[in-house]
């Protein structure tokens, strides 16, 4: 294990202090039935080696996922919802910790707030793949929909409607990081 970790380019002082201090369960693991895969769907995700050592360093926990209950449903998920694989790799760098909950409980507040505005199926897809900054961002979801239905002055037909699609997309890019 520990050789396999080092091959990932772990550097030796985060191998006992970051890595199997935060979770020791890692050395019951099998490189080659269990982390080998694992590493083999989070690099078809485009997560490369090096990338995966960075964040086992910082999230351990992330080597006890497995290919097929945890990255294949968080994959399937994401994918329904418009993202693309680069997206699904940029979005475990900010939320490791979606490979060991349900997406749905992380991510479905804020898909059902846009639902509220009638973006949902094809508008949905589209938002996402211009942006998924909305589903890691910071503060509630609902009160940012209320912001551009407020403030903003658009109506619920306005905020869903095709010909303003560029215009809300932009609005909500900027409006969820600036919650970041």
């Amino acid at each position: 294990m520990i050789s396999f970790l080092r091959s990932l380019g772990v550097r030796q002082e985060h191998l006992f202090s970051r890595i199997l201090c935060g979770c020791p369960a890692i050395l019951g693991r099998d490189v080659d039935t269990e982390l080998t895969p694992l590493l083999d769907a989070l690099a078809h995700l485009g997560v490369a080696p090096a990338a995966a050592a960075r964040l086992a360093c910082a999230h351990p926990e992330l080597l006890m996922a497995e290919p097929d209950a945890h990255v294949a449903r968080l994959a399937r998920y994401l994918r329904g919802i418009g993202a693309s694989d680069n997206q699904i790799a940029a979005l475990l760098h900010e939320v490791p910790h979606a490979l060991s909950g349900e997406p749905e409980e992380l991510f479905g507040r804020r898909v059902a707030a846009l639902a509220v505005l009638g973006i949902e199926g094809d508008a949905l897809r589209a938002v996402v793949r211009g942006s998924a900054l909305f589903l890691t961002a910071a503060g509630a979801a609902q009160e940012q929909i209320d912001l551009l239905c407020g403030p903003l002055g658009y109506s619920k037909e306005q905020a869903s409607n095709t010909e303003l699609h560029a215009q809300r997309d932009v609005i909500l890019s900027r409006m969820f990081v600036e919650c970041v």
